[in-house]
């Protein structure tokens, strides 16, 4: 199901169990007003599915910040501790590269994986 169509049935899901259910003449007026008020709930999830929310509101993207000031405090302790082992810099540069790769990736994605 591509996503205009979830859009759409979602929206007639809602008016339906909102206007129709107690099908009285006064509630079925009421359905553009309903229909409204389903699209406004709506509206956050299909930003979310979309990926259209601002950068601030992402929590992936501040997951990979938190990871790349983690890789970087890393890297700042081993140089004031002059210590150069592989290892301990491998970890710090892989949650940079991570965060900046998830970074990257977040920003420049159109539509969620599977869509």
């Amino acid at each position: 199901m591509n996503l205009q169509t979830s859009i759409a049935t979602g929206i007639l899901d809602e008016v339906f169990k909102r206007a129709l259910k107690p099908a009285t003449h006064q509630e079925v007026q009421r359905a553009p007003q309903v229909a409204y008020e389903a699209a406004k709930e709506l509206a956050p999830v299909l930003v979310n599915m979309t990926n259209n929310e601002p950068w601030y509101q992402s929590r992936m993207t501040w997951g990979a910040i938190a990871a790349i000031l983690g890789g970087l405090s890393t890297m700042a302790s081993l140089v004031a501790a002059g210590d150069w082992s592989m290892e301990l810099w491998f970890a710090g540069l892989s949650s940079v590269g991570g965060g900046i790769g998830t970074v990257y990736g977040r920003w420049v994605a159109k539509k969620p994986l599977g869509q």
